[in-house]
């Protein structure tokens, strides 16, 4: 047990580039077809470029950058069918674990999942996208949990 928290806690400058970028990317903040450089990410990292080419592999194995040898890397432009691909598969997902959680929830859990409902209607309210995506997040987890669907 203790070594997988080792490991768990062993980050990578890869590792720190791809989850930065992908939060970057998820959030908006950095928009489809926007440009970005190895060489500016190598620096504002304090890493060679190697680290950084992995981390965008990592991104555009995720479909979410666009890399073309001698041009600029480019944050992916959506494509409408991906997107109604993943929109069905993770509505069948959470039918299914809806389902699941339904026949076995316990009061504490059927209040936990409440309880984080009211926090993302909070978040909805104040307009905090951020921390809307983080708690959904956290509530389809805890949804997969009570349902005991690993993922």
């Amino acid at each position: 047990m203790q070594q997988n928290l080792k490991i768990a806690a062993r980050r990578t400058s890869v590792d720190m580039i791809f989850d930065y970028l992908y939060d970057e990317i998820v959030s908006m903040r950095l928009l489809p077809g926007s440009k970005i450089s190895e060489v500016e990410i190598a620096k504002r990292f304090e890493v060679s470029r190697q680290p950084v080419r992995d981390a965008f592999s990592r991104l555009a194995n995720k479909d979410l950058l666009l890399i073309r040898p001698q041009k600029a890397t480019e944050v992916h432009k959506f494509s409408s069918r991906a997107i109604t691909t993943a929109r069905f598969i993770r509505s069948s997902v959470e039918a299914e674990a809806l389902r699941r959680a339904a026949r076995v929830c316990k009061t504490e859990s059927k209040e936990l999942l409440e309880a984080q409902l009211a926090e993302q209607t909070l978040a909805v309210k104040a307009n905090d996208h951020n921390e809307f995506r983080a708690l959904d997040y956290k509530f389809h987890k805890t949804l997969c949990a009570v349902g005991e669907v690993e993922f």
